[in-house]
């Protein structure tokens, strides 16, 4: 699942993989990266699946402060 936050300065993105999920999960958005990662995160196990977040680095998105 590739999705965004969109910060004041420009947009991050936040890429989670899901395995074993039974369905099409969309973006689902949040108003940090940390809520956007968690919110495709409870939202790829919502879906059966187990959810690993791809890449943290890519973009800088994620920081030891996310």
């Amino acid at each position: 699942m590739s999705d965004k936050y969109k910060s004041e300065k420009r947009g991050l993105p936040v890429h989670v993989g899901a395995v074993g999920a039974t369905r099409k999960i969309g973006v689902q958005g949040g108003k940090s990266v940390a809520e956007t990662a968690g919110n495709c995160i409870h939202a790829i196990q919502d879906a059966g699946g187990i959810a690993q977040v791809n890449h943290p680095n890519f973009g800088w998105a994620f920081t030891r402060r996310i």
